[in-house]
């Protein structure tokens, strides 16, 4: 994965609707997904940590 998908996995992350970021993640391989959203997890944004552990654990 490059570092400008990460980076738009993460800036996806930050907005505010978790539906439409899960639906949108849903359309990615798992694959490219799932690092991403590991490192999320280690972001200084309260709200991008808290959207990757609801995508991880399969969205709402």
């Amino acid at each position: 994965m490059s570092i400008r998908e990460k980076r738009r996995i993460t800036k996806l992350l930050g907005s505010s609707d978790i539906e439409t970021i899960i639906d949108e993640l849903r359309q990615l391989p798992a694959a490219r997904v799932i690092n991403p959203l590991i490192g999320a997890l280690c972001s200084n944004d309260e709200t991008v940590r808290w959207h990757a552990i609801t995508a991880l654990g399969g969205g709402s």
